[in-house]
């Protein structure tokens, strides 16, 4: 047969590339943030707002003045139309809608809006519900700066990890409570004199002492009047600290062990939210 020759042929690679477009630009400088100047000082100011939206409620429950109190309430509503706004841009040049509306964080944001404005429309009722919700409209903004923070991530994954070796423990810390706080009930009612009045008058009584004393915070709002009731939580006490070391080694090897493979999964991550058609600049990016 005949020879066949091949000719290497070099053909521009522009075309396979898919340039971003402007809603995509938008989308990834508010999700992804870059040690660029524009993204570190944007990202900046938005973690100062929400700061400032976390202080403002703080203080308002305070007794500051009417004044100032009407100065945080601008201050409010100002953030609050931010993350109004915030939200509606993110909606409105999100790539992967589906996949943003499932999202945790999304789900943060809208209840940051719909708390803020909620309790700014119904704030004269004096209604506990809103009263309540009020209440954690700061803690809600404080979630919102997670959003881009990988170590956060690597602490709910290390938690979420723990869930079932952790199952144990408290099942071991119900015994615990039921048991002693039922013994230190009966010991003090059955010791008790004129001199020395029994302390506890239900066992649920006696589990609050015991959740106390084994918790190692001590209240105490109540203990036990008899010497004999002193030795049952005397006991509680020493068996509470030996048990405390379980629950904090099992969440300590998780963390441990999340923190130790941390880079991988981080990219894991990032790879499972990849949209197809990456430029050069979207890979690099992943390993950033």
């Amino acid at each position: 047969g005949g020879l066949k020759v091949s000719k290497k042929i070099n053909l521009p690679v522009d075309h396979l590339i898919q340039e971003k477009t402007a809603s995509e630009k938008v989308w990834l400088f508010l999700e992804q943030p870059t040690d660029t100047w524009s993204s570190m000082i944007f990202h900046g100011a938005c973690n100062f707002i929400i700061f400032a939206s976390v202080a403002s409620p703080i203080i308002a429950s305070a007794d500051i003045g009417a004044e100032a109190i009407l100065w945080l309430r601008g201050l409010d509503i100002f953030c609050t139309a931010l993350f109004t706004v915030e939200i509606a841009v993110k909606i409105a040049v999100c790539p992967r809608l589906r996949l943003f509306c499932k999202s945790f964080y999304t789900a943060i944001d809208v209840a940051v809006v719909l708390a803020g404005w909620l309790t700014l429309a119904l704030d004269s009722y004096n209604n506990v519900i809103v009263e309540l919700i009020g209440n954690q409209v700061p803690i809600l903004r404080l979630l919102k700066i997670t959003r881009n923070s990988s170590d956060w991530k690597l602490l709910v994954l290390a938690i979420k990890n723990s869930m079932a070796p952790l199952a144990i423990p408290l099942y071991l810390m119900l015994l615990m409570v039921v048991f002693f706080g039922a013994l230190l009930t009966w010991v003090d009612k059955t010791f008790a004199d004129e001199t020395n009045p029994a302390a506890f008058y239900s066992i649920p009584h006696g589990m609050w002492l015991v959740v106390c004393s084994v918790s190692t915070v001590g209240y105490g709002d109540v203990t036990p009047q008899t010497d004999q009731g002193k030795g049952v939580c005397s006991l509680a006490i020493m068996v509470g600290i030996c048990y405390m070391a379980m629950p904090l080694a099992v969440v300590g090897d998780s963390f441990n062990n999340v923190w130790s493979k941390r880079n991988q999964i981080i990219l894991q991550e990032r790879l499972a939210t990849c949209k197809p058609n990456m430029t050069p600049d979207d890979v690099w990016q992943l390993f950033q």
